[in-house]
């Protein structure tokens, strides 16, 4: 994907033998990948929410940016990151898809800005009376992460993967 950003579920190790086992027996991920899939959009909107999420927190906004939001008449809250039009939010998006044989979901969204918010970097800035000329040639933008795996979300996949593992597996196989 040339623009936006995309998670995988394969970025999870500690999960590869369970799905290993399942496609062992012939069964396919598609439903333990979409539960996680749903599961991850939670997550995500939580942490727009929360501007962050467990170990992962966004800086404050710079009083650039909230000065460039008063005077553009948009709604300043300092804590609602990443959200003057809701677009990053509201493109944030889950897919299933098959390559060959393997199942794989994905998290991504389109948006050309994304990139910037997830990573950081340095942005060029267009000329606005809000921002001070010495300023104009280029800004900071700190990374806020928006798409990413915690512990706790791993846990959550591998307890998804083991219940369909169960239930792919014989019954006299299954312990």
């Amino acid at each position: 994907m040339s623009e936006g950003v995309q998670m995988d579920l394969r970025q999870m190790e500690r999960i590869e033998k369970v799905i290993r086992k399942i496609g062992d027996a012939g069964k396919t991920l598609e439903k333990p990948l979409k539960e996680w899939g749903i599961y991850m959009l939670g997550q995500t909107n939580d942490t727009f929410v929360n501007g962050g999420r467990g170990s992962v927190v966004w800086p404050p906004l710079s009083e650039m940016t909230l000065a460039m939001r008063k005077a553009s008449g948009k709604r300043v809250n300092p804590r609602r990151m990443l959200q003057a039009t809701g677009l990053l939010k509201k493109s944030i998006k889950t897919e299933h898809f098959k390559r060959g044989s393997t199942d794989a979901q994905t998290l991504f969204t389109r948006v050309p800005y994304a990139r910037i918010h997830q990573d950081g970097g340095t942005v060029t800035l267009p000329a606005r009376a809000t921002v001070p000329e010495a300023e104009r040639k280029q800004a900071k933008v700190p990374q806020r992460q928006f798409l990413f795996i915690l512990r706790g979300d791993e846990r959550h996949a591998a307890r998804l993967f083991i219940e369909h593992a169960r239930k792919a597996m014989p019954p006299n196989v299954r312990r």
